[in-house]
């Protein structure tokens, strides 16, 4: 323990930056679409890998009788419900698989806040496939049901022999219905 500061690290607790947030979901990996690994919604038995709204084109129907849209549902409901993906409208932190730094979530259940006040990225489960990638992003309008938030832990050593230079050693991420898990930089 550093005797002049009394501990041994300074720390900082902020929302990630867009681009640390993207680096978190991909799970470090370059050019990954979604932080699982692989550019598809579902695995090879046809199950989503996160929850989102799966309604498509295909579900949609004029009625020319009532001049007005409706859905259609398909063998999978086409949008998000638990008989499409196990999740009504937002999924428990560890439903879906988790990338490589063991996060859970991390593309749609709920859009996250990040350090850029005016944009939220990540997707929600109302967003559709697309706007759910790793580097979505869409125009923050105020707090809503659909609006979650990580949070990164940023840890600087109080030593004589810290030149000034601030090193991230680990970036702990969590969200409110998850625990805190960590992973070396």
């Amino acid at each position: 323990m550093n005797s002049e500061n009394k501990t041994d690290y300074t720390f900082k607790v902020s929302l990630p930056s867009r681009i640390e947030r993207v680096y978190a979901a991909s799970g470090g990996r370059k050019a990954s679409v979604y932080s699982w690994e692989g550019p598809f919604l579902r695995n090879k038995r046809g199950s989503y890998l996160c929850n989102f709204n799966s309604l498509s084109c295909e579900n949609l129907h004029f009625n020319d009788e009532l001049l007005k849209v409706e859905l259609v549902p398909s063998d999978n409901l086409g949008i998000a419900s638990a008989l499409s993906d196990n999740a009504d409208i937002t999924a428990p932190a560890n439903r879906y698989i988790p990338n490589s730094f063991g996060q859970h979530n991390m593309n749609g259940n709920v859009t996250e806040m990040v350090l850029e006040n005016d944009l939220v990225v990540g997707g929600s489960w109302r967003s559709y496939g697309y706007d759910v990638r790793n580097d979505s992003k869409k125009k923050y309008n105020g707090s809503a049901v659909l609006l979650g938030s990580y949070q990164s832990l940023h840890l600087k050593p109080n030593s004589s022999y810290n030149i000034g230079i601030e090193t991230t050693f680990k970036n702990i991420y969590c969200d409110s219905k998850s625990s805190f898990s960590s992973k070396k930089k």
